[in-house]
């Protein structure tokens, strides 16, 4: 366990620095550059060397894994990474669950192949972040083994018949 006063000699913008590459927003976490830039508030050249040398000091690491909390084999790149994917996923996820789907010549479509991407992102993050343990680890796969997003897309044989069938509803 370590002690939370070790991180006393910390300034808070080194602190700061460290909690937004961590857990910032997509412009941020991960981005030293930009996360330096935004504590340090400056816009110079050597802006990126800074920002490096900050992020490759022993006590800033030691703070950033002590925030984060991590499994013990996992490097802070590999969790910035998790981090990112997993809001990437989260946002397609939510915009595909909402969304309507409408074709080239505005006739409403089936939202169908749109929810099958959203269960799909939500699925790939529960698993990413170990919330749910994986079919293929427990030998329950019947899908042959394949790993990766199944689209589902209904598409209709042809446009005369949408339009046909269109007519008749109303």
């Amino acid at each position: 366990m370590v002690d939370i006063n070790k991180f006393d000699s910390l300034t808070s913008t080194e602190k700061e620095f460290a909690e937004l590459y961590l857990s910032g927003d997509e412009t941020y976490a991960g981005n030293a550059l930009a996360c330096y830039r935004k504590v340090f508030g400056c816009n110079t050249k050597r802006d990126n060397l800074k920002a490096m040398a900050l992020l490759a000091r022993k006590d800033i690491q030691e703070y950033i894994v002590f925030l984060d909390c991590p499994k013990e084999s996992e490097s802070i790149e590999a969790r910035i990474m998790r981090r990112k994917i997993t809001e990437k996923l989260m946002k397609i996820g939510d915009s595909c669950a909402n969304m309507d789907v409408v074709d080239r010549r505005g006739f409403k479509t089936s939202p169908a192949s749109l929810r099958s991407v959203s269960v799909n992102a939500y699925r790939l993050v529960a698993e990413i972040n170990g919330i749910k343990k994986n079919a293929d680890e427990d030998g329950e796969s019947a899908g042959g083994g394949s790993k990766g997003i199944t689209f589902n897309v209904i598409v209709p044989s042809s446009a005369s018949e949408v339009k046909v069938e269109q007519e008749a509803e109303s």
